[in-house]
């Protein structure tokens, strides 16, 4: 995956979540569905790996996964709590 997308999705992530802001995600290729349509080109799964601090100030380890396309559309987006 070409990095200046990485880095445009990064900025996409961080505008909710922005403690990913400076994190280099963990890039690994999805195999697609086999009821899938369309090309057959595989998404992308990125993982942002970080703290973040609760209303307490407790710092609680945090990790969003974000599933793209090739093209760098973000298909989906979802964090641990």
């Amino acid at each position: 995956m070409d990095a200046k997308i990485i880095k445009t999705i990064t900025n996409k992530v961080s505008q909710k979540f922005p403690e990913v802001l400076n994190v280099k995600p963990q890039v690994k290729k999805q195999p697609k569905p086999e009821n899938s349509k369309g090309q057959n080109t595989p998404n992308f799964l990125l993982l942002y790996k970080t703290q973040a601090k609760n209303p307490k100030g407790k710092s609680i380890p945090r990790v969003v996964r974000v599933v793209v396309s090739p093209h760098g559309k973000i298909i989906k987006m979802t964090t641990s709590k």
